[in-house]
Protein backbone atom coordinates (compact mmCIF):
# COMPACT_ATOMS: atom_id res chain seq x y z
CA UNK A 1 0.00 0.00 0.00
CA UNK A 2 1.04 3.58 -0.60
CA UNK A 3 2.61 5.80 2.11
CA UNK A 4 -0.55 7.91 2.34
CA UNK A 5 -2.66 4.79 2.85
CA UNK A 6 -0.30 3.52 5.56
CA UNK A 7 -0.72 6.83 7.38
CA UNK A 8 -4.50 6.86 7.04
CA UNK A 9 -4.61 9.82 4.67
CA UNK A 10 -7.08 10.09 1.76
CA UNK A 11 -6.16 7.93 -1.24
CA UNK A 12 -6.91 8.15 -4.96
CA UNK A 13 -5.74 6.81 -8.33
CA UNK A 14 -2.15 7.83 -7.63
CA UNK A 15 -2.16 5.49 -4.62
CA UNK A 16 -2.96 2.62 -7.02
CA UNK A 17 -0.07 3.71 -9.25
CA UNK A 18 2.27 3.42 -6.25
CA UNK A 19 1.07 -0.16 -5.74
CA UNK A 20 1.58 -0.91 -9.43
CA UNK A 21 5.08 0.56 -9.16
CA UNK A 22 5.81 -1.96 -6.38
CA UNK A 23 4.66 -4.78 -8.65
CA UNK A 24 6.81 -3.51 -11.54
CA UNK A 25 9.81 -3.22 -9.20
CA UNK A 26 9.43 -6.85 -8.11
CA UNK A 27 8.95 -8.04 -11.71
CA UNK A 28 12.22 -6.38 -12.72
CA UNK A 29 14.32 -7.31 -9.68
CA UNK A 30 12.75 -10.46 -8.13
CA UNK A 31 12.62 -8.64 -4.78
CA UNK A 32 10.10 -6.40 -3.08
CA UNK A 33 10.92 -2.70 -2.89
CA UNK A 34 10.21 -2.52 0.84
CA UNK A 35 10.72 -6.15 1.85
CA UNK A 36 11.52 -6.45 5.55
CA UNK A 37 11.30 -9.05 8.31
CA UNK A 38 8.01 -7.92 9.83
CA UNK A 39 4.86 -6.07 8.82
CA UNK A 40 5.78 -3.14 11.07
CA UNK A 41 9.18 -2.83 9.39
CA UNK A 42 7.59 -3.01 5.93
CA UNK A 43 5.16 -0.19 6.77
CA UNK A 44 7.96 1.93 8.24
CA UNK A 45 10.11 1.43 5.13
CA UNK A 46 7.18 2.31 2.88
CA UNK A 47 6.84 5.69 4.61
CA UNK A 48 10.47 6.56 5.36
CA UNK A 49 12.90 4.69 3.10
CA UNK A 50 13.71 4.51 -0.59
CA UNK A 51 13.90 1.13 -2.37
CA UNK A 52 17.35 -0.14 -3.40
CA UNK A 53 18.34 0.88 -6.97
CA UNK A 54 17.17 -1.55 -9.63
CA UNK A 55 20.72 -1.92 -10.94
CA UNK A 56 22.48 -1.86 -14.30
CA UNK A 57 20.40 -4.72 -15.76
CA UNK A 58 17.35 -2.43 -15.99
CA UNK A 59 17.42 0.35 -18.62
CA UNK A 60 17.78 3.75 -16.91
CA UNK A 61 14.59 5.12 -18.48
CA UNK A 62 12.57 2.16 -17.17
CA UNK A 63 14.17 2.44 -13.73
CA UNK A 64 13.24 6.14 -13.62
CA UNK A 65 9.66 5.30 -14.56
CA UNK A 66 9.37 2.82 -11.66
CA UNK A 67 11.01 5.29 -9.27
CA UNK A 68 8.44 7.89 -10.25
CA UNK A 69 5.62 5.45 -9.49
CA UNK A 70 7.15 4.83 -6.05
CA UNK A 71 7.57 8.50 -5.12
CA UNK A 72 6.50 9.21 -1.53
CA UNK A 73 4.69 12.38 -2.61
CA UNK A 74 1.58 11.52 -4.71
CA UNK A 75 2.07 14.73 -6.68
CA UNK A 76 5.45 13.48 -7.94
CA UNK A 77 3.97 10.28 -9.42
CA UNK A 78 2.24 9.82 -12.75
CA UNK A 79 -1.11 11.57 -12.51
CA UNK A 80 -3.17 8.90 -14.28
CA UNK A 81 -2.99 5.33 -15.52
CA UNK A 82 -3.15 6.63 -19.10
CA UNK A 83 -0.08 8.78 -18.54
CA UNK A 84 1.79 5.76 -17.16
CA UNK A 85 0.64 3.56 -20.07
CA UNK A 86 1.87 6.11 -22.57
CA UNK A 87 5.25 6.20 -20.85
CA UNK A 88 5.51 2.39 -20.77
CA UNK A 89 4.55 2.07 -24.43
CA UNK A 90 7.05 4.75 -25.35
CA UNK A 91 9.86 2.70 -23.81
CA UNK A 92 9.04 -0.38 -25.90
CA UNK A 93 10.58 -0.30 -29.34
CA UNK A 94 10.29 3.43 -30.03
CA UNK A 95 13.12 5.80 -30.84
CA UNK A 96 14.03 8.46 -28.27
CA UNK A 97 12.11 11.09 -30.23
CA UNK A 98 9.05 8.88 -30.54
CA UNK A 99 9.21 8.11 -26.82
CA UNK A 100 9.23 11.79 -25.88
CA UNK A 101 6.29 12.51 -28.17
CA UNK A 102 4.26 9.53 -26.92
CA UNK A 103 4.63 10.61 -23.30
CA UNK A 104 3.49 14.20 -23.83
CA UNK A 105 0.87 13.70 -26.52
CA UNK A 106 -2.62 12.31 -26.02
CA UNK A 107 -2.97 9.03 -27.84
CA UNK A 108 -6.18 8.60 -29.79
CA UNK A 109 -8.50 5.80 -28.66
CA UNK A 110 -10.93 3.71 -30.67
CA UNK A 111 -13.47 0.90 -30.28
CA UNK A 112 -14.55 -1.49 -33.03
CA UNK A 113 -18.21 -2.52 -32.83
CA UNK A 114 -19.37 -5.95 -34.04
CA UNK A 115 -20.06 -5.78 -37.78
CA UNK A 116 -23.78 -5.98 -38.53
CA UNK A 117 -25.09 -8.65 -40.91
CA UNK A 118 -27.42 -6.95 -43.40
CA UNK A 119 -28.40 -10.21 -45.07
CA UNK A 120 -31.81 -11.78 -44.59
CA UNK A 121 -30.58 -15.30 -43.78
CA UNK A 122 -28.86 -14.25 -40.55
CA UNK A 123 -26.54 -17.27 -40.64
CA UNK A 124 -23.28 -15.30 -40.63
CA UNK A 125 -23.24 -14.03 -37.05
CA UNK A 126 -19.72 -15.40 -36.64
CA UNK A 127 -18.51 -13.08 -39.38
CA UNK A 128 -19.84 -9.97 -37.64
CA UNK A 129 -18.01 -10.54 -34.37
CA UNK A 130 -15.09 -12.26 -36.09
CA UNK A 131 -14.41 -9.32 -38.42
CA UNK A 132 -14.55 -6.91 -35.48
CA UNK A 133 -12.24 -9.11 -33.42
CA UNK A 134 -9.76 -9.40 -36.30
CA UNK A 135 -9.82 -5.62 -36.82
CA UNK A 136 -9.15 -5.09 -33.10
CA UNK A 137 -6.18 -7.46 -33.31
CA UNK A 138 -4.85 -5.58 -36.34
CA UNK A 139 -5.29 -2.12 -34.79
CA UNK A 140 -3.70 -3.32 -31.55
CA UNK A 141 -0.43 -3.59 -33.47
CA UNK A 142 -0.28 0.22 -33.41
CA UNK A 143 1.31 1.55 -30.25
CA UNK A 144 0.19 5.02 -31.28
CA UNK A 145 -3.44 4.00 -30.78
CA UNK A 146 -5.43 2.78 -27.76
CA UNK A 147 -7.90 0.05 -28.79
CA UNK A 148 -10.71 -1.34 -26.66
CA UNK A 149 -10.61 -5.12 -26.29
CA UNK A 150 -13.13 -7.48 -27.87
CA UNK A 151 -14.59 -8.30 -24.45
CA UNK A 152 -15.53 -4.62 -24.07
CA UNK A 153 -17.69 -4.63 -27.22
CA UNK A 154 -19.47 -7.99 -26.78
CA UNK A 155 -22.51 -6.30 -25.22
CA UNK A 156 -23.19 -4.58 -28.56
CA UNK A 157 -23.29 -7.80 -30.57
CA UNK A 158 -27.03 -8.43 -30.73
CA UNK A 159 -28.59 -5.02 -30.06
CA UNK A 160 -28.39 -2.09 -32.50
CA UNK A 161 -26.58 0.88 -30.98
CA UNK A 162 -25.80 4.42 -32.02
CA UNK A 163 -22.02 4.58 -32.65
CA UNK A 164 -21.68 7.96 -30.95
CA UNK A 165 -23.47 6.65 -27.85
CA UNK A 166 -21.28 3.54 -27.80
CA UNK A 167 -18.18 5.71 -28.12
CA UNK A 168 -19.18 7.76 -25.10
CA UNK A 169 -20.01 4.66 -23.07
CA UNK A 170 -16.60 3.17 -23.93
CA UNK A 171 -14.77 6.50 -23.35
CA UNK A 172 -13.04 6.51 -26.75
CA UNK A 173 -12.37 9.23 -29.30
CA UNK A 174 -13.95 7.31 -32.17
CA UNK A 175 -15.84 4.16 -33.07
CA UNK A 176 -15.42 1.86 -36.06
CA UNK A 177 -18.92 0.95 -37.25
CA UNK A 178 -19.11 -1.84 -39.84
CA UNK A 179 -21.68 -3.89 -41.70
CA UNK A 180 -21.57 -6.61 -44.35
CA UNK A 181 -23.67 -8.51 -46.85
CA UNK A 182 -22.73 -11.99 -47.96
CA UNK A 183 -23.39 -13.92 -51.12
CA UNK A 184 -21.59 -17.26 -51.06
CA UNK A 185 -17.89 -16.50 -50.67
CA UNK A 186 -18.34 -12.86 -51.70
CA UNK A 187 -18.66 -10.06 -49.17
CA UNK A 188 -19.65 -6.43 -49.46
CA UNK A 189 -18.27 -4.69 -46.38
CA UNK A 190 -19.00 -1.12 -45.34
CA UNK A 191 -16.73 0.47 -42.74
CA UNK A 192 -16.90 3.95 -41.27
CA UNK A 193 -15.17 5.78 -38.45
CA UNK A 194 -17.47 7.94 -36.30
CA UNK A 195 -16.39 10.67 -33.89
CA UNK A 196 -17.66 10.09 -30.35
CA UNK A 197 -17.64 13.82 -29.68
CA UNK A 198 -20.02 15.04 -32.39
CA UNK A 199 -21.08 11.96 -34.38
CA UNK A 200 -19.27 13.09 -37.55
CA UNK A 201 -18.20 10.47 -40.06
CA UNK A 202 -14.41 10.73 -40.21
CA UNK A 203 -13.92 8.10 -42.89
CA UNK A 204 -16.08 5.63 -44.78
CA UNK A 205 -15.52 3.02 -47.43
CA UNK A 206 -17.39 0.23 -49.16
CA UNK A 207 -15.30 -2.81 -50.02
CA UNK A 208 -16.16 -5.79 -52.23
CA UNK A 209 -14.02 -8.79 -51.40
CA UNK A 210 -14.03 -12.54 -51.21
CA UNK A 211 -13.28 -14.46 -48.02
CA UNK A 212 -9.87 -15.16 -49.53
CA UNK A 213 -9.15 -11.40 -49.58
CA UNK A 214 -10.42 -10.42 -46.13
CA UNK A 215 -7.22 -11.26 -44.23
CA UNK A 216 -5.19 -8.91 -46.46
CA UNK A 217 -7.92 -6.28 -46.60
CA UNK A 218 -7.74 -5.69 -42.85
CA UNK A 219 -4.28 -4.15 -43.14
CA UNK A 220 -5.55 -1.54 -45.59
CA UNK A 221 -8.56 -0.82 -43.35
CA UNK A 222 -6.33 -0.44 -40.27
CA UNK A 223 -4.07 2.07 -42.00
CA UNK A 224 -7.10 4.01 -43.24
CA UNK A 225 -8.58 4.12 -39.73
CA UNK A 226 -5.28 5.43 -38.37
CA UNK A 227 -5.22 8.17 -41.04
CA UNK A 228 -8.83 9.10 -40.29
CA UNK A 229 -7.94 9.56 -36.62
CA UNK A 230 -4.86 11.58 -37.61
CA UNK A 231 -2.62 9.05 -35.89
CA UNK A 232 1.01 9.32 -36.96
CA UNK A 233 2.39 5.80 -37.34
CA UNK A 234 5.79 5.32 -35.74
CA UNK A 235 8.50 3.26 -37.40
CA UNK A 236 7.62 0.47 -34.94
CA UNK A 237 3.97 0.62 -36.00
CA UNK A 238 4.89 0.35 -39.68
CA UNK A 239 7.16 -2.62 -38.97
CA UNK A 240 4.43 -4.50 -37.09
CA UNK A 241 1.88 -3.95 -39.85
CA UNK A 242 4.38 -5.04 -42.49
CA UNK A 243 5.07 -8.26 -40.58
CA UNK A 244 1.33 -8.94 -40.42
CA UNK A 245 0.93 -8.35 -44.14
CA UNK A 246 3.80 -10.69 -44.98
CA UNK A 247 2.16 -13.50 -43.01
CA UNK A 248 0.68 -16.07 -45.36
CA UNK A 249 -2.99 -15.33 -46.00
CA UNK A 250 -5.16 -18.41 -45.40
CA UNK A 251 -7.74 -19.58 -47.91
CA UNK A 252 -11.19 -18.19 -47.24
CA UNK A 253 -12.52 -21.50 -45.97
CA UNK A 254 -9.82 -21.79 -43.30
CA UNK A 255 -10.27 -18.18 -42.27
CA UNK A 256 -14.03 -18.52 -41.83
CA UNK A 257 -13.56 -21.67 -39.75
CA UNK A 258 -11.06 -19.75 -37.65
CA UNK A 259 -13.51 -16.86 -37.13
CA UNK A 260 -16.17 -19.33 -35.95
CA UNK A 261 -13.70 -20.66 -33.42
CA UNK A 262 -12.87 -17.14 -32.21
CA UNK A 263 -16.55 -16.37 -31.53
CA UNK A 264 -16.95 -19.47 -29.34
CA UNK A 265 -13.63 -18.80 -27.62
CA UNK A 266 -14.82 -15.32 -26.65
CA UNK A 267 -17.96 -16.74 -25.02
CA UNK A 268 -15.73 -18.75 -22.76
CA UNK A 269 -17.69 -21.45 -20.88
CA UNK A 270 -16.56 -25.08 -21.04
CA UNK A 271 -18.98 -26.13 -23.77
CA UNK A 272 -18.11 -23.11 -25.92
CA UNK A 273 -14.38 -23.76 -25.47
CA UNK A 274 -14.79 -27.34 -26.72
CA UNK A 275 -16.71 -26.07 -29.76
CA UNK A 276 -14.00 -23.47 -30.36
CA UNK A 277 -11.31 -26.17 -30.34
CA UNK A 278 -13.31 -28.15 -32.90
CA UNK A 279 -13.57 -25.17 -35.27
CA UNK A 280 -9.88 -24.30 -34.86
CA UNK A 281 -8.92 -27.90 -35.63
CA UNK A 282 -11.01 -27.77 -38.80
CA UNK A 283 -9.24 -24.53 -39.77
CA UNK A 284 -5.87 -26.24 -39.25
CA UNK A 285 -6.97 -29.12 -41.45
CA UNK A 286 -8.04 -26.69 -44.18
CA UNK A 287 -4.69 -24.84 -43.95
CA UNK A 288 -1.99 -26.47 -41.76
CA UNK A 289 0.20 -23.37 -42.18
CA UNK A 290 -2.31 -20.91 -40.69
CA UNK A 291 -0.61 -20.02 -37.39
CA UNK A 292 -3.54 -18.16 -35.70
CA UNK A 293 -5.65 -21.33 -35.83
CA UNK A 294 -2.99 -23.28 -33.89
CA UNK A 295 -2.80 -20.39 -31.42
CA UNK A 296 -6.57 -20.59 -31.10
CA UNK A 297 -6.37 -24.23 -30.02
CA UNK A 298 -3.66 -23.25 -27.53
CA UNK A 299 -5.79 -20.42 -26.11
CA UNK A 300 -8.85 -22.64 -25.68
CA UNK A 301 -6.87 -25.52 -24.14
CA UNK A 302 -5.12 -23.19 -21.70
CA UNK A 303 -8.44 -21.81 -20.49
CA UNK A 304 -9.82 -25.32 -19.99
CA UNK A 305 -6.66 -26.24 -18.06
CA UNK A 306 -6.82 -23.24 -15.73
CA UNK A 307 -10.55 -22.62 -15.42
CA UNK A 308 -12.34 -25.95 -15.85
CA UNK A 309 -10.29 -29.16 -15.71
CA UNK A 310 -7.02 -28.89 -13.88
CA UNK A 311 -6.43 -32.60 -14.41
CA UNK A 312 -5.69 -34.16 -17.78
CA UNK A 313 -3.32 -33.05 -20.53
CA UNK A 314 -4.95 -29.72 -21.41
CA UNK A 315 -1.95 -27.70 -20.25
CA UNK A 316 0.56 -29.85 -22.15
CA UNK A 317 -1.60 -29.66 -25.26
CA UNK A 318 -1.80 -25.88 -24.95
CA UNK A 319 2.00 -25.66 -24.78
CA UNK A 320 2.41 -27.91 -27.82
CA UNK A 321 -0.12 -25.96 -29.90
CA UNK A 322 1.47 -22.65 -28.86
CA UNK A 323 4.89 -23.92 -29.93
CA UNK A 324 3.39 -25.00 -33.26
CA UNK A 325 1.86 -21.56 -33.85
CA UNK A 326 5.08 -19.70 -33.02
CA UNK A 327 7.16 -22.07 -35.12
CA UNK A 328 4.99 -21.05 -38.08
CA UNK A 329 5.01 -17.34 -37.17
CA UNK A 330 7.41 -16.22 -34.39
CA UNK A 331 5.88 -12.71 -34.43
CA UNK A 332 2.26 -13.86 -34.02
CA UNK A 333 0.69 -11.68 -31.27
CA UNK A 334 -1.92 -14.32 -30.41
CA UNK A 335 0.81 -16.94 -29.95
CA UNK A 336 2.96 -14.68 -27.80
CA UNK A 337 -0.04 -13.82 -25.65
CA UNK A 338 -0.82 -17.49 -25.01
CA UNK A 339 2.81 -18.25 -24.22
CA UNK A 340 2.81 -15.45 -21.65
CA UNK A 341 -0.50 -16.70 -20.21
CA UNK A 342 0.93 -20.20 -19.81
CA UNK A 343 4.15 -18.93 -18.27
CA UNK A 344 2.24 -16.71 -15.83
CA UNK A 345 0.34 -19.67 -14.41
CA UNK A 346 1.46 -21.71 -11.42
CA UNK A 347 2.02 -24.69 -13.72
CA UNK A 348 4.28 -22.57 -15.89
CA UNK A 349 6.51 -22.21 -12.86
CA UNK A 350 6.71 -25.91 -12.07
CA UNK A 351 7.66 -27.38 -15.42
CA UNK A 352 9.74 -25.98 -18.22
CA UNK A 353 7.65 -25.75 -21.40
CA UNK A 354 9.55 -26.44 -24.62
CA UNK A 355 11.47 -23.40 -25.87
CA UNK A 356 11.39 -21.59 -22.53
CA UNK A 357 14.07 -21.01 -19.91
CA UNK A 358 14.06 -20.02 -16.27
CA UNK A 359 14.28 -16.32 -15.36
CA UNK A 360 15.64 -15.51 -11.93
CA UNK A 361 15.36 -17.69 -8.87
CA UNK A 362 11.61 -17.82 -8.37
CA UNK A 363 10.66 -20.49 -10.91
CA UNK A 364 9.28 -18.01 -13.43
CA UNK A 365 9.55 -18.50 -17.15
CA UNK A 366 9.97 -16.22 -20.10
CA UNK A 367 10.21 -16.63 -23.85
CA UNK A 368 13.65 -16.86 -25.42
Amino acid sequence: MSPEQVQGDPVGPRSDLFSLGAVLYEMLSSRRPFGRGSTVDVLHATIREEPPPLGDSVPPALASLVERCLAKDPGARFQSARELCNALDALSGATAGEARRAVVEHRKSVAVLPFRDLGSAGDSEHLGLGLADATITELSQLRSLLVRSTSAILRYQREPVDPQQAGRELSVDAVVDGSFQRSGAQLRITVRVVSSRDGRSLWARKIDASLDDVFRMQDEVSRSIARALEVELTSSDEERLDLRVRAAAPPGKAYELYLKGRVHLLRGNFGELLIAIDWFEKACQADPGFAPAWAGIAAACSRVAFEVQTEGNWYERAVAMCDKALALDPNLPEGRYVRGYLAWSSRGGRTSPPGWRAAGTRSRWRCR
